[in-house]
């Protein structure tokens, strides 16, 4: 009779939900990274410009199970040098590293969401930068 409690108790303890939890199903997810000059200087004026100026990288990471996007940290990048930071926002920590190349032509980032310390998403990237025309 004991043992057969026993094993009624056990059941029941490995099927509870507080002893073992179900894990958190999220995502998919989207990521967005945008770079772009910070001067509002219009593209024929960035052409003539000597300096390239410095830009802006923003992330934007989207739940696309439950339609949410997070946004993530912002850095200013100046040619030639490296910016890292975290946004913590909503549970999660997004990481943002990025670079930009001394003459602005070439941008390196990678973007890390993790939730309790564990990795959701990761991208990485290497993106070749130009300033765009308009042609009639």
């Amino acid at each position: 009779m004991k043992s057969m409690l026993a094993v009624a108790v056990l059941t029941f303890a490995a099927t509870m939900p507080l002893l073992h939890p179900a894990p958190i199903v999220n995502g998919p997810y989207s990521v967005s990274v945008t770079i772009r000059p910070t001067t509002s200087a219009n593209p024929y004026q960035l052409l003539a410009a000597q300096t390239p100026p410095p830009h802006t990288c923003t992330v934007e990471i989207t739940d696309l199970g439950k339609h949410e996007t997070l946004r993530g940290p912002v850095v200013v990048l100046t040619p030639g040098e490296h910016e890292s930071k975290t946004r913590f926002i909503s549970g999660y920590d997004i990481k943002l590293n990025a670079s930009l190349s001394l003459n602005a032509q070439r941008a390196w980032w990678d973007v890390t969401m993790r939730r309790n310390g564990d990795v959701v998403v990761s991208q990485k990237s290497d993106m070749e930068l130009r300033v765009t025309r308009s042609e009639r």
